[in-house]
């Protein structure tokens, strides 16, 4: 290769264009790319290779698309003359150091690559020592894409989910995709169960709720049970003395070192042990520094002083910069039971 070609030089970011061998298909999340752009240019060339209908994008797809929201008219690139072996080569590694990638995508880069180029990839184990991974991994990411339909994986949201959140309407999380497939045998149930999820936009923890009792009760209308479920309150641990205090109207959020799943911002959720079913008004996250005193009222009618008092009697250190989960609730209606 000739040092003119590598040679860093400038190129109109309008003349770039997406490698059509790209095993990644989802680029969402990119603002903070483009805000970095804007104000710092981009550092690091991209890696193109020239073809009749412009410069392919090797590495650095994301930047590309950052550049062109962020208005660059022009970006850093190094050509280089690479066959499309090379490029799928190029593309699986880049996005396995990324980690970015799931493993059906993965899945289907490993099999293009021992599909289309038999002598180089002959086994798994070519794979592997190419990609600097195990055998096992190599035949786990394959049998993931070769074991999950098409049509289940074309109901999973390309945008990036967050934890606890719904994906768009009409779509399913990837890790949904993956425990339907694990737990449901019957291909046929499997595309009505996403289907099913899909159509009420589950989030997550919601959603494996329902996998569950699909699989625990094969002979039963997947309706019913998603029904049922929907209409069973997460259950959330009260100790007795907040169960009283929730119920003197003392104490109206509760705070937490790790998140629950089940409390999300709408949602209701049944208080254990059983004395009442809890609308959630607001999640959110914030230092221990940064509680105040009206914090501290809310979590049953304490002083700040003394609500750090029981915070280490339950934690046993009250560490100012450690962040914690505030749940602000209401009570939605009591249950008869009671709190013994």
């Amino acid at each position: 290769m000739s040092e003119s070609i590598e040679n860093v030089v400038l190129m109109e970011t309008a003349k770039l264009i997406p490698c059509r061998l790209n095993p990644r298909k989802n680029f969402d999340g990119i603002q903070s790319l483009v805000a970095s752009i804007k104000k710092d240019k981009i550092i690091e060339p991209l890696i193109v290779r020239l073809l009749p209908e412009g410069a392919e994008v090797i590495r650095g797809e994301r930047r590309r698309r950052a550049a062109m929201l962020a208005g660059l008219p022009k970006v850093p690139v190094i050509i280089r003359d690479y066959n499309d072996q090379q490029v799928i080569e190029m593309c699986l590694i880049e996005e396995l150091e990324s980690k970015d990638l799931s493993d059906y995508e993965k899945g289907l880069a490993c099999i293009e690559l021992k599909t289309k180029y038999k002598q180089a990839y002959p086994t798994n184990k070519a794979v592997a020592q190419r990609l600097n991974v195990s055998e096992d991994t190599v035949q786990r990411w394959i049998q993931t894409a070769t074991d999950i339909s098409r049509d289940l994986m074309q109901l999973v949201a390309t945008t990036k989910i967050k934890r606890g959140a719904s994906p768009p309407k009409g779509t399913i999380t990837y890790d949904t995709a993956l425990t339907i497939h694990r737990k449901i045998r019957e291909p046929e149930r499997q595309l009505a169960l996403a289907k099913a999820i899909a159509d009420r936009s589950l989030p997550q923890n919601k959603a494996r709720q329902v996998v569950k009792e699909v699989a625990a009760f094969p002979g039963r209308p997947i309706s019913e049970i998603v029904e049922k479920c929907l209409q069973t309150a997460p259950r959330v641990h009260f100790s007795v003395e907040d169960a009283n205090l929730i119920k003197m109207g003392d104490m109206t959020q509760t705070t937490r070192i790790e998140r629950d799943d089940n409390i999300q911002e709408g949602t209701n959720i049944a208080a254990t042990t059983q004395f009442a079913y809890l609308k959630i008004s607001t999640v959110e996250r914030k230092r221990l520094a940064d509680f105040t005193e009206k914090d501290a009222k809310a979590e049953g009618g304490y002083t700040l002083e003394d609500f750090k008092k029981r915070w280490m009697e339950r934690y046993y250190v009250w560490n100012p910069n450690q962040r914690v989960w505030i749940t602000k609730f209401k009570v939605d209606r009591p249950v008869d039971l009671g709190v013994e």
